[in-house]
């Protein structure tokens, strides 16, 4: 009888265990196929470097690539300021930009012809729309005409006979002056645009004493707003920038190139990070 009872208790036992194995081996399929898979991130792309912002689609560029290298930049015509880009790297978006804007931007570059009394200068029109395509696209409106609001040195204004007059009976004198070094070091691309990301170090240099033109020279790092953040070694002021620079510890300032008609990309907007 006890070896009965025994036999019966071994085999409850088992009958048990294999009950909790078919439960739980159960309940493993059931997370595995279905409560684990609403846990777990679709797989968006196979490239590991790219990203997502919302739905948009973020891939990373080499800076050397040549869909990066063949973008063309805005320029500036600038006094007493000087860049890496020959720009001010100031907040710039074309959607809210005046026809005088874009017209000074796409002349910056273009020589123009003095006059004979070296007071104003002939641009070609044909050049500057030129350069106008080139830097905004061919789906943004170009016409030719008078550009108002023309009245600061160097700019271009009266439109006449195939070429803009620009002003050169003007100047002037400072003791200081800006100096912006920069260094690209990201780019990215998106279906509609193309995205680049430099550091921007500025160094105002001049004079200790303004009234001595003898005076021992001075240096200033700059924020991205034009103040100054200290005073810096003036021999060695451009090392100390680039050194900055490399050390990412410079502002960044995003350009934003936008797909046009043509499948190309055109400068759009520049802007602080």
């Amino acid at each position: 009888m006890e070896e009965r009872k025994s036999s019966n208790k071994l085999l409850t036992t088992l009958v048990i265990i294999l009950l909790i194995a078919v439960l739980g081996l159960t309940g493993f399929v059931v997370y595995d196929k279905v409560l684990k898979k609403d846990k777990v991130e679709p797989n968006t792309t196979d490239n590991s470097d790219n990203e997502r912002n919302g739905n948009e689609e973020i891939k990373d560029l080499n800076i050397y690539d040549d869909i990066v290298l063949k973008l063309t930049y805005p320029s500036k015509i600038l006094w007493f300021k000087t860049s890496d880009k020959n720009w001010d790297y100031e907040d710039f978006k074309v959607d809210s930009a005046n026809r005088y804007a874009m017209m000074q931007i796409a002349a910056a570059n273009v020589k123009c012809i003095d006059d004979d009394d070296k007071v104003n200068a002939k641009c070609s029109a044909k050049e500057i729309e030129s350069n106008f395509k080139k830097i905004f696209g061919p789906d943004m409106n170009y016409y030719n005409g008078d550009v108002e609001e023309s009245n600061t040195c160097l700019d271009i204004g009266e439109y006449k006979d195939g070429a803009y007059i620009r002003q050169r009976g003007c100047g002037g004198d400072s003791v200081y002056s800006t100096i912006i070094y920069t260094k690209t070091y990201k780019a990215q691309q998106t279906e509609d645009n193309i995205y680049v990301y430099e550091y921007v170090q500025s160094v105002t240099v001049g004079l200790k004493d303004p009234m001595n033109y003898q005076s021992d020279g001075v240096a200033y790092l700059l924020d991205k707003q034009g103040n100054k953040l200290e005073e810096i070694d003036y021999d060695n002021y451009e090392s100390i920038a680039r050194k900055r620079i490399n050390d990412g510890k410079a502002d960044t300032y995003k350009w934003t190139f936008k797909k046009q008609s043509d499948g190309n990309y055109y400068f759009y907007s520049g802007n602080w990070e």
